[in-house]
């Protein structure tokens, strides 16, 4: 069994190969496929977080709910909050809806917000496992 650091280094590894494959898909014009990617971007390394907290998180509105509870600690900032919502639901609309088809400008500027969460988020599981 693998232990609960290499469980958080897995998952950071995660969340930015899936922020790369956003990248990727972007170019070549997968907008749809981007928006998942930062969504499970965003999915995993919050998923690491709450590892690093130690804390149990099994479905994605469990990871939603425990992320909520980190904003009202003030540790990151609300607008990250609001960007997590977005890709969620952007995430949802992708799979369950018919006819879903986002535009390079409905995409384009969440990247680099994502990337900024990601690197937000890491500091946090640095700070928590330097702490611990």
């Amino acid at each position: 069994m693998k232990s609960r650091g290499e469980l958080i280094q897995y998952r950071v590894a995660r969340a930015k190969e899936s922020l790369a494959a956003t990248k990727d898909l972007f170019a070549n014009g997968y907008y749809n496929d981007a928006a998942s990617r930062m969504y499970y971007a965003s999915f995993y390394i919050l998923l690491a977080y709450i590892c690093a907290k130690q804390l149990k998180a099994e479905t994605h509105k469990r990871v939603q709910i425990v992320f909520h509870e980190l904003i009202k600690t003030g540790l990151i900032d609300e607008k990250f909050s609001k960007l997590y919502s977005k890709l969620f639901n952007r995430r949802f609309e992708s799979i369950h809806s018919e006819f879903v088809n986002y535009a390079i400008d409905d995409v384009k500027p969440l990247i680099s917000e994502v990337e900024q969460f990601i690197i937000t988020v890491e500091k946090l599981i640095i700070s928590t496992i330097t702490n611990a």
